[in-house]
């Protein structure tokens, strides 16, 4: 049992056992060690857990290790988890995602041994399957540890296995772009090397913020992902390129897509990606102008129950509706705390949807030198600030330029990365609130 990281249940103590333990009482020897005190035992949502006191398990894996047993066992506590994190993976794909959530979270101090094991003893495809079912909170709830993962994956990885290779770069490079470091991405290209599929092309576009590239990659990485069996994957890549996709101007097509994705996300779920579809469509018809449409899709993303830790702009949402009804110092603490939010997480990335918000209410309360400087942020970043300023904005960027003494104040003179905007952003708002 020493192999285990944090709790476990019985079925678990069992499939570490190997063939000549199969025959034992483990039930009932996990009984007296709870009796004796060796073993801590609690309820938990999913039944019964089971705990080795830290001081046993040290010693365990001491005499694990004294009888040439600890890859032996830790191979075994791999295969048990590869079969958690596939029920896993399977109900965060669907309806039931706000229980996987918290099965993902029960699982995870053993999900990242079996991980790092599989990296340790030169088997990436064995960390491939381990992480692979549940890639993707790396984006939905911006687990970062997955990249951490990825990069570590990719160390033991062939260069000549490019499929692997070309896999794992999309998700080293959702890393590096929500955390706001595109040469991050060029640091871990420049040791496993880039080769020239379909998914590796989308990771660069994807990572450089270029939308033109992105569209046309996007086709050829999501027929990769259906010819290796990833329809999910492939779905998810469209949904996720929504976006950048606005960013280019391409409405039409995203109203398209992300409208039938919305249809069938209501019907099958994950409830995190109607979510982001609602609020995809609701910026979208933002940038189009259509105020009263894009307020119901807001209004729909947010009431849907979501599973504790899932990204998303309500509360950007919530201090746009607090300052249109007079709120003032509510919504500045409302955008406040989801910058603290956006920090904790290292979701940088989200900072120009905080800067759309930001801006808008500088301007009303003629807090212009502000507003001018995060104007010049938001304008630099990628094509979606860009054409926020052009049309979110639109009106706070007239009124700055009428007055040039303000333009001139606000102007910074240097890029603000996403990290550097959110901490001024966070600082004008503690003081305005």
């Amino acid at each position: 049992m020493s192999v285990f990281n944090g709790s476990f249940d019985l079925g678990a103590a069992e499939a570490v056992t190997d063939e000549a333990s199969a025959l034992l009482d483990v039930d009932g020897i996990l009984g007296v060690l709870v009796e004796r005190s060796m073993v801590d035992v609690e309820s938990g949502p999913f039944g019964r857990r089971f705990r080795l006191l830290e001081t046993m398990r040290q010693f365990a894996a001491e005499q694990l290790r004294d009888h040439g047993q600890t890859d032996p066992v830790a191979e075994r506590h791999a295969r048990w988890c590869l079969r958690q994190v596939g029920v896993i993976g399977g109900l965060l794909r669907g309806p039931r995602e706000i229980e996987g959530v918290a099965r993902l979270a029960e699982l995870w101090p053993n999900l990242r041994a079996s991980v790092a094991w599989a990296c340790r003893t030169g088997q990436p495809r064995l960390a491939d399957a381990l992480v692979r079912p549940v890639v993707t909170e790396i984006t939905l709830r911006g687990l970062q540890e997955i990249g951490d993962w990825a990069e570590r994956l990719l160390a033991v990885t062939s260069q000549g296995d490019e499929d692997l290779v070309a896999f794992w770069l999309v998700w080293v490079a959702e890393r590096y772009t929500q955390s706001g470091n595109p040469d991050g991405y060029d640091d871990v290209v420049s040791r496993c090397g880039e080769p020239d599929l379909p998914l590796s092309r989308y990771a660069r576009a994807y990572v450089s913020g270029d939308g033109e590239a992105l569209r046309r990659c996007l086709p050829t990485a999501t027929s990769e992902l259906r010819d290796q069996g990833e329809e999910y994957l492939a779905v998810f890549l469209e949904m996720t390129s929504a976006g950048t996709l606005l960013g280019i101007g391409r409405f039409d097509e995203v109203d398209a897509s992300v409208s039938a994705l919305a249809d069938f996300y209501r019907a099958q779920g994950p409830p995190t990606l109607l979510h982001w579809a609602l609020q995809t469509l609701g910026y979208s018809a933002s940038f189009q102008g259509r105020r009263d449409q894009a307020e119901r899709y807001f209004d729909d993303a947010a009431d849907v129950d979501l599973p504790e830790g899932a990204l998303s702009a309500n509360k950007a949402i919530e201090a746009r509706t607090a300052f249109r009804r007079g709120h003032r110092a509510q919504a500045f603490r409302l955008l406040r705390s989801y910058i603290d939010e956006l920090i904790e997480t290292g979701n940088v990335i989200a900072a120009g949807v905080v800067s759309i918000e930001f801006i808008t209410m500088m301007a009303a309360i003629d807090r212009l030198p502000e507003a001018a400087y995060m104007i010049e942020y938001l304008e630099g970043i990628n094509d979606f600030g860009a054409l926020a300023t052009r049309t979110l904005v639109a009106e706070a960027v007239h009124k700055v330029a009428a007055r040039s003494d303000t333009a001139r104040a606000g102007a910074s003179g240097n890029r603000l990365d996403d990290r550097q905007a959110l901490a001024y952003m966070r600082d004008v708002l503690g003081r305005l609130a």
